[in-house]
């Protein structure tokens, strides 16, 4: 991801993304030709073939399955910058796990 980031001038001085776990080992989700996004069944949104700025985001297209100690990282934002776009992470590469104290 840091790499896509620094490669499209999308710099920012986070270390971290926060993101919900969208799909984990076993799951499986997909992106059709037209970018409709899918986690399993579940319609969850579309992708964008480019940001505000008009540079091409990068295109994953097809059916994919999620290998054990893997997850699909998803934003709440349908333009959020997340696994539709970059695939799946590594397990351990997760730094915290975020618990909300309050939510309405």
């Amino acid at each position: 991801v840091k790499n896509i980031l620094e490669e499209n001038g999308w710099e920012t001085d986070a270390k971290f993304f926060m993101k919900t776990v969208g799909g984990i080992g076993g799951d499986s989700y997909s992106i059709t030709e037209t970018g409709e996004f899918f986690i399993g069944n579940k319609r969850i949104g579309k992708t964008f073939f480019e940001d505000g700025r008009g540079k091409k985001l990068p295109q994953l297209r097809g059916r994919f399955e999620i290998s054990q100690g893997y997850v699909l990282p998803i934003g709440t934002n349908e333009k959020s910058f997340d696994g539709r776009y970059t695939g799946v992470i590594a397990e351990e590469d997760i730094k915290c796990k975020v618990i909300p104290i309050w939510t309405r």
